[in-house]
């Protein structure tokens, strides 16, 4: 009896054994600071994620929106918007025709510098240390959820810091209402009436 068990459990713990390998080769992996080669998927068939250095250098020769994802490492609807959301054909074509896109690990122990102003990493916010600037374009009443979508204007104003997962739809729409300058003429709610 005691070998029929293990007969028949001995294949189930290796199956989930190397399903667990299987997934973590398969996960997104993100580093400290982000560059456009670490998502490395064909540029046609991605976002385009750039730097925030080099974001800001194009803006001042071709002015465009920012599209700014704030992520950590551990925060796992951030690696579910990468793999469900922003492989969307429909989400990255948008997203690389309209905005500059950045990935800021809010988390990260390095300066940002934006606007020639340095912004450092602050042991005393959230659990575990927030970058500065990630904390300003954030928060809502002194908390920051993962991911939270920054949306700037061409001239680097913050329009919306928009917390929580957003499936395609739901994404498609936010996008739209910032790139499509909709939000200069109506309020968000009137915006999703009459989409």
């Amino acid at each position: 009896m005691k070998k029929g068990i293990y007969v028949i459990l001995a294949p189930m713990v290796l199956l989930s054994i190397v399903g667990i390998f299987a997934f973590k080769e398969k996960a997104i992996t993100r580093s400290e600071t982000t560059t456009t080669s670490e998502y490395s998927q064909p540029k046609s068939q991605s976002v385009n994620w750039i730097s925030l250095e080099e974001a800001e250098k194009l803006n001042k020769t071709a002015p465009k929106k920012f599209l700014i994802d704030l992520y950590t490492n551990w925060c796992g609807w951030c690696k579910v918007m990468d793999q469900k959301v922003y492989s969307d054909a429909k989400v990255y074509e948008y997203i690389n025709t309209n905005f500059y896109a950045v990935k800021l690990n809010a988390e990260q122990k390095e300066s940002v510098i934006f606007q020639g102003k340095t912004y450092a990493f602050n042991p005393a916010l959230g659990k575990t240390g927030i970058n500065q600037l990630a904390f300003d374009w954030g928060s809502t009443e002194g908390r920051i959820g993962y991911p939270t979508l920054v949306f700037l204007d061409e001239n680097l104003v913050k329009l919306e810091a928009d917390p929580g997962y957003k499936e395609v739809p739901q994404m498609l729409q936010k996008l739209k209402f910032y790139g499509d300058n909709k939000y200069k003429t109506m309020n968000w709610q009137q915006f999703q009436q009459g989409n």
